[in-house]
């Protein structure tokens, strides 16, 4: 069934793109008539009076006009091919989600499915269904529930803050209530990425990110990472022990663009532990940088890292043979990250069994969590 849906919509792709084509064809032949006979066109009197120059004109208007016309119609055309390109590549997407989901065959959860269809918006979770009968009731009920209507939406919650981006606009709220005595009680209320140490007790706008278009946020203990939708991404807070990945221990009070080795590459996912970062690029690689104690960072060491730092070690096997980092995510003391090949890889502080190794021992490098986690 799946086969044959998925062959029916690529002929589908396929007869709309002929269509297009055709329409194209027709439209510049008409076009290359109309430019054909206006090129023969002789005029019989070479000293025509004002009446015959105004019909001339008039009939030079309207073959301009049809031109015009017939160019703003291949525009359209154009357009409507490239729609077709950009719809045909966001379908193979879906159906790439639909066949990882296929060795869970029917006992795959209606709740993971409302997820999936949820976070695939909702021109895909259309596609989905169409695709897939099994998904149908989802994409019903996310439409129930109304989660196609808040595209662009990414909350992140921290220590003692919410970091809130809705169409590309940031929005913070909350603080710690330091008492005033203690060392940095000002900045601890400050990390919200205004420039002051207000406590906000409702959403409040970070103007500084005007311009703009953040889609994904990452609230760690005290600071805030956000990333763009040009991969770029802007850190702020609390900026002890390199969390923030500027070089130094200074904070940040408005949100600063990570340089150093982030640029030039794009950034497509952040995870914001206690005290420190961990990045991931669509290169397939991730970094880590902050607090090192514990092997939290994955470098081997329990040094800190004020700047970006690939995170290598098993990981590099994955990037040699092309495979990638699709996921990370920071925890309190350690790390996990996972890849295309849907392997995890832990880090970090061992204890109480975290990191998923039979033990508790701390790995200051990635080490693979085996054995693979059971299908449902």
């Amino acid at each position: 069934m799946l086969k044959d849906n998925s062959m029916r919509i690529n002929d589908l792709f396929h007869q709309r793109r002929i269509t297009l084509e055709t329409q194209a064809q027709k439209l510049e032949t008409k076009l290359a008539d109309i430019l054909r006979s206006y090129s023969k066109i002789e005029d019989p009197n070479p000293n025509p009076n004002p009446t015959q120059l105004e019909t001339k004109l008039v009939d030079i208007r309207t073959q301009l006009k049809a031109v015009d016309d017939i160019r703003t119609q291949l525009k359209a055309v154009d357009a409507a091919v490239k729609a077709v390109d950009a719809a045909e590549t966001d379908y193979r997407a879906v159906l790439a989600i639909i066949i990882k989901t296929q060795p869970f065959g029917r006992k795959l959860p209606d709740d993971l499915k409302l997820s999936i269809v949820g976070g695939v918006g909702g021109w895909h979770s259309y596609m989905v269904a169409r695709v897939s009968s099994g998904f149908r009731a989802s994409v019903k009920k996310a439409r129930e529930l109304r989660m196609y209507g808040a595209q662009g939406l990414s909350i992140s919650a921290g220590h003692s803050h919410t970091v809130i981006s809705i169409w590309g606009r940031v929005y913070t709220c909350g603080g710690y209530q330091a008492n005033e005595d203690e060392d940095n009680a000002d900045f601890y209320r400050a990390h919200l990425g205004h420039g002051d140490s207000v406590i906000e007790l409702v959403p409040r706008f970070v103007e500084a990110l005007v311009g703009v278009n953040v889609v994904g946020t990452a609230a760690g203990g005290d600071h805030t990472v956000v990333w763009t939708d040009e991969g770029k991404a802007y850190s702020f807070g609390y900026g002890m022990f390199g969390r923030l990945g500027h070089g130094g221990e200074e904070n940040e009070r408005v949100p600063r663009l990570i340089a150093g080795v982030l640029m030039g590459k794009r950034v497509i996912g952040v995870s914001s532990g206690g005290i420190h970062t961990v990045v991931m690029t669509a290169e397939g690689k991730a970094y880590s940088f902050g607090y090192g104690v514990h092997g939290r960072l994955g470098h081997g060491g329990e040094e800190n890292e004020y700047v970006p730092r690939v995170i290598e070690g098993a990981l590099v096997g994955i990037y040699d043979t092309g495979k990638r980092v699709i996921g990370v995510s920071a925890g309190t003391t350690h790390t996990v990250v996972w890849t295309d090949e849907e392997k995890a890889y832990s880090f970090g502080n061992g204890r109480d069994g975290r990191l998923g190794h039979g033990g508790q021992k701390n790995e200051l490098m990635p080490r693979l969590v085996t054995p693979p986690l059971p299908l449902i």
